[in-house]
């Protein structure tokens, strides 16, 4: 509240009985007052009592007033942008002044929250629930961007390392598949938590071949390696141990035997993404959100880049936010080989909007992942700017 109320000496009692009411009404008697008392910034409300001597009616008019309140029978109020409200008796001047203090706070409050550069949707629709305030709607430029679309060329090849949900990763890979006349592969390398067979539909878990690694463990991955160490040409038996995903998608499952947890060699997963490579144009790693086991972290090193899948609430955009840290720090994994990628998930705590996941991460936030989204994502466009996966 900013209220100064001016009265003279005949109307002190008066001016002390409207100060009854409001307390915090900062009375001025001259010019001395009024430059001491008087902030713009606060959206100040004038109050007069007594008419002003000439010289303080215009020191007074000089100045930017958001409402002046005048008892009846003040004249000569020509203010730039607003005439005197006039009042009559304590009922009238009490109701003008609770109408005059709500529209204070709320232009206060408005001013405050507009001058956010660059604030977006879901930053504003949240401001505008706290504040109960209608926020004035920026008009953006629209800027035309290029871009990527399905190409006959040349395609790029590339390994891209999901962390932390394997929905993401599954949806990478298909949209890479439609995007592109280049073979995909998704790889399910979260040893843990295994599930890209849910995504995809894959009722039989296992290939009909057997793998002697660690009994019968024969799932995708582990034919691979054992049909590698055995010397046999590993694009024989592609189509053996990779399921079809649709259109140019294989999907190769996971490790479903918990023992095996700790006892894939990083050398030889190393050598089967490279000959994988010589078959695939992109392949997709999906690996846990805790990636410090052998396969997760050789992932993350040796991909072009990471995509770090966070849920759109406090608790997670936090954990991903220190888990990028720990690994900059820890394992020396570059902050810009890390992009962060948006989604719904299964809390109720949304409210981080995309100014504060952008502070957050800077250029590496690409975007939110829509499920139902039918057209081309932006954060695609991003990848696919990030790895050229096509020109």
């Amino acid at each position: 509240m900013h209220i100064l109320i001016y009265c003279d000496s005949l109307q002190a009692d008066y001016c002390l009985k409207l100060k009854d009411h409001y307390p915090n009404m900062t009375e001025i008697k001259n010019t001395h007052d009024l430059q001491h008392a008087y902030y713009e910034s606060y959206n100040p409300i004038l109050v007069l009592i007594s008419q002003p001597t000439k010289p303080m009616m215009e020191a007074l008019l000089a100045l930017n007033w958001f409402r002046i309140i005048c008892h009846i029978g003040i004249r000569e109020v020509k203010h730039s942008k607003l005439t005197g409200i006039y009042f009559e008796n304590d009922m009238a001047f009490k109701s003008i002044v609770e109408k005059a203090l709500a529209d204070q706070n709320s232009e206060r409050l408005l001013s405050y929250l507009n001058q956010f550069e660059g604030i977006d949707e879901d930053d504003m629709t949240y401001l505008e629930e706290l504040s109960g305030l209608s926020l004035k709607k920026r008009k953006r430029p629209v800027l035309k961007k290029k871009r990527f679309t399905k190409r006959k060329g040349s395609i790029h090849k590339g390994l891209i390392t999901v962390m932390g949900s394997s929905e993401i990763a599954a949806e990478i890979a298909k949209s890479i598949a439609r995007h592109t006349r280049g073979k995909v592969l998704i790889i399910d390398g979260d040893l843990l938590k295994p599930s890209m067979d849910q995504h995809f539909g894959i009722s039989n878990l296992q290939t009909p071949i057997k793998s002697h690694i660690t009994g019968i463990d024969n799932t995708g991955i582990n034919i691979a390696l054992d049909t590698m160490v055995k010397g046999f040409d590993l694009g024989q038996g592609i189509n053996a141990f990779t399921k079809h995903g649709g259109h140019n998608l294989r999907v190769m499952l996971g490790n479903y035997n918990i023992h095996n947890y700790e006892y894939y060699d990083e050398k030889q997963i190393k050598l089967l993404l490279s000959k994988l490579g010589s078959y695939f144009h992109n392949i997709v790693l999906s690996v846990g959100e805790n990636p410090y086991d052998s396969l997760s972290m050789l992932g993350l090193h040796i991909s072009d880049i990471n995509i770090v899948a966070s849920q759109k609430t406090v608790a997670d955009i936090r954990f991903k936010h220190s888990l990028i840290e720990i690994l900059a720090v820890k394992q020396g994994l570059p902050h810009d080989k890390n992009l962060v990628l948006t989604y719904d998930g299964g809390g109720h705590s949304y409210h981080v909007g995309v100014s504060a996941i952008k502070c957050l991460f800077n250029k590496s936030y690409i975007g939110h992942y829509h499920q139902k989204q039918r057209a081309m994502p932006r954060w695609l466009d991003k990848i696919s700017e990030r790895m050229r996966l096509w020109d």
